[in-house]
């Protein structure tokens, strides 16, 4: 069957007009399509022909028709031609008024056409498909014809429809979905990049943080025993006859507790490296955990708490290493020792579990969180929760406490409550194949406390009468070696007091008021920032001077303390010229002060002007006299307001009033007030009128001669000869 292709173009519906001034070009056209024009060939009678197909062509804006075509003309059509016009005819009497006709579309119409005498159909705008136009006749009112025509019509879609068309829609779309897929996954893997990053960079950022805080931690270990050490030998070097004895046993002790912390990391170096060696023996394991636990005693005591060694059996024969089970419990006891308040109890429990020794170290401290049990045996690791963020040490001790565990064969676990105290329970295998050793000289393991006890400071010597009329010093430092060294520096300038912790030590200075403190930054209980922060807040105690001692060299530590109200910052080991130096300025500072407001005092000024001039240290306090001045200016003519009603309004007891008055001016709160009443007595008998007596009876004296007697201590002449 013969086709004609059209070239694309866009549908647009046209009117349908024919003219037959271009039927000549139009038959033209019709060739140049494929058909043979002529009659149509072997046509039977009462059959249907196509006799003129006509329709628009919008790209040549003219009617096409065509005439005369094959029985098996396929008429092909595109989306530029409209308005389809297709007639038809009988071969048999075509021009038969009779004859009726009726047509169909198939493929776009579902019945036959009315029965008419009309011989053509025309239609509009075709909608791509396959087609076959069907037409029959009839004469009359007769039976419909068997011959029917029969024309194939295929309706082309435009170019953007076409299979090719949806070929490229598709790759197009195919391309753009990739396109989007790829730049998805581009970007959830940039994102995921990014994501990683940012964790890396916090994981470095507090890798660096906990990094900053080991290295802090393991240089307060190290600096504080060299802190003693180098500041003892400095003062056996001046004075070795005073210190040499007392000298050496320091020096001896914190070298001890030196080499203790390094053979520690030399210890986790060897179990990282499976260098380490157990050294077994077979004996009695018991008496040998009693002497370990007994060792601690006097440390116990010296922080007010009770050890207590409680064991189920009376003796044990196993294979153990001393010095490793040595390790183990000095590790568990210092860490009870220094988590527990005072007053607190510390038991070690031993007891025999079918074929294992187990040793539990039981407290009644702080406990530790939830969130930390699972980390307490982690290296380094410290908990962070607030009852334990003034902790000490390095994070080491327990650590290297499972390790050994590790070579031993053994376990350790931990159940705590947080502020109701915790129990580590140590399980050791119980075997017997090492050398038995019937006698064993337990004094060869020295074990170390954590820190010496203040009991040994100087036990055959008692203490020396303070001498009142030197400066009031409170040291707070929980490291009692280090106050022994502080003491050998400043006995002889200063009255010293001691508190061992920050809590402690915040409870004396507000007893007390000092004149000057000293202060370890990192402490149990309440740190060195604690103690400048309460002390430097609260109205009794924010005149008294704070020197921070600390083994944290970083410039942010010493900007933290310094931000906290603290006046002096020395790193350890310090230089002891340095300390005294330091403590003398400050003295020389609080002396200016007390000249300051003892010649304000004395001058009468109103309370407004007490700001004047007056450097920082002074201007701090200028709050404090304000208050102090308002108070005595509202109650100075009331005979009856003394000490005891100033005290109550000021909200201080009598010695915290007076040591603090005595701090800023020199003088005390009953002289303060007398000279105040004197004071306002003079500017009345200089700007008023009024009598001695009427004077004395307005500023709170009832008797006029014990006013007179007052007011010539006070000025050095009578009320009587003031110049008015």
């Amino acid at each position: 069957m013969k086709k004609v292709l059209l070239l694309p173009a866009i549908l647009t519906i046209f009117t349908f007009y024919g003219t037959a001034q271009k039927e000549g070009s139009e038959l033209n056209s019709a060739e140049d399509r494929g058909f043979n024009q002529g009659a149509v060939s072997g046509a039977q009678a009462g059959e249907i022909t196509l006799a003129r197909i006509a329709y628009f062509d919008s790209r040549k804006d003219s009617v096409i028709v065509l005439r005369s075509f094959n029985p098996d003309t396929e008429l092909q059509l595109f989306s530029w031609d409209h308005s389809l016009r297709l007639e038809f005819e009988r071969t048999e009497s075509p021009n038969d008024p009779n004859t009726f006709y009726s047509h169909k579309l198939e493929g776009f119409e579902k019945y036959w056409s009315e029965p008419s005498k009309v011989n053509y159909a025309r239609f509009s705008m075709l909608p791509t498909g396959k087609y076959v136009f069907r037409v029959r006749s009839r004469v009359g009112a007769g039976p419909w014809n068997t011959h029917e025509l029969a024309l194939n019509l295929i309706v082309h879609p435009p170019w953007w429809a076409s299979l090719w068309a949806y070929v490229v829609y598709a790759s197009l779309l195919l391309a753009l979905l990739l396109f989007v897929r790829r730049y998805e996954i581009n970007r959830q893997t940039l994102k995921a990049n990014l994501k990683m990053e940012t964790l890396e960079a916090e994981k470095l950022k507090e890798l660096d943080h906990f990094k900053s805080e080991l290295y802090a931690d393991l240089t307060h270990e190290f600096r504080t025993p060299l802190t003693v050490i180098l500041g003892m030998v400095e003062q056996m070097k001046d004075n070795p006859k005073r210190y040499t004895d007392d000298g050496i046993k320091l020096i001896e002790r914190n070298s001890k507790n030196l080499l203790h912390l390094i053979n520690q990391l030399l210890d986790l170096s060897k179990l990282d490296n499976k260098a380490f060696k157990l050294y077994l023996q077979q004996s009695d394991i018991i008496p040998y955990l009693r002497y370990v636990t007994e060792a601690f005693q006097t440390f116990a005591n010296s922080r007010n708490l009770a050890l207590r060694f409680v064991p189920a059996i009376d003796s044990l024969l196993m294979d153990y290493d001393p010095e490793q089970v040595k390790q183990v419990l000095t590790n568990l006891i210092s860490n009870a020792v220094k988590f527990t308040p005072s007053g607190g109890d510390i038991s070690i429990k031993v007891s025999r579990k079918k074929n294992d020794l187990v040793i539990e170290v039981q407290d009644t401290g702080i406990g530790i969180s939830e969130a930390d049990l699972t980390r307490v045996f982690d290296r380094f690791y410290q908990a962070r929760e607030a009852n334990n963020r003034h902790r000490e040490g390095t994070g080491i001790g327990l650590a290297h406490t499972k390790e050994l565990l590790n070579v031993m064969g053994g376990h350790i676990g931990v159940s705590s409550k947080l502020g109701e105290g915790a129990t580590f329970a140590v399980s050791i295998p119980i075997s017997n194949s090492a050398a038995l050793v019937l006698k064993e000289d337990y004094s060869r393991y020295q074990v170390l406390p954590v820190a010496s006890t203040s009991a040994e400071e100087k036990p055959d010597q008692k203490e020396k009468a303070p001498n009142k009329s030197l400066p009031h010093l409170l040291i707070i430092e929980d490291n009692p070696d280090v106050v022994i060294y502080l003491k050998t520096c400043l006995e002889d300038q200063y009255q010293v007091g001691v508190a061992y912790n920050g809590e402690i030590g915040i409870r004396m200075a507000l007893d007390s008021i000092p004149d000057l403190i000293i202060s370890d930054l990192m402490m149990p209980e309440k740190d060195g920032y604690d103690v400048c922060n309460t002390l430097k807040n609260d109205e009794r105690t924010s005149h008294i001077p704070i020197i921070l001692l600390t083994a944290k060299t970083d410039a942010a530590s010493k900007i933290s303390g310094l931000r906290r109200g603290a006046d002096a910052y020395l790193i350890k080991p310090f230089d002891k010229e340095e300390l005294l130096v330091r403590l003398e300025m400050l003295v020389q500072r609080q002396k200016r002060m007390v000249a300051h407001f003892s010649r304000e005092l004395h001058a009468s000024i109103k309370p407004d002007e007490l700001h004047t001039g007056a450097e920082e240290a002074i201007q701090v306090e200028n709050t404090f006299m304000h208050k102090l001045q308002e108070i005595v200016e509202k109650n100075y003519d009331d005979e009856g307001f003394s000490l005891t009603q100033l005290c109550h309004k000021i909200g201080m007891s009598r010695s915290q009033l007076f040591r603090k008055l005595q701090a800023l001016s020199g003088t005390s709160p009953s002289d303060y007030i007398r000279s105040y009443r004197l004071g306002k007595a003079k500017i009345l008998l200089q700007s008023t009128d009024l009598n001695v007596s009427e004077v004395a009876w307005k500023v709170g004296y009832k008797d006029p001669a014990h006013f007179s007697k007052s007011y010539q201590e006070e000025f050095g002449f009578p009320p009587s000869a003031t110049e008015r």
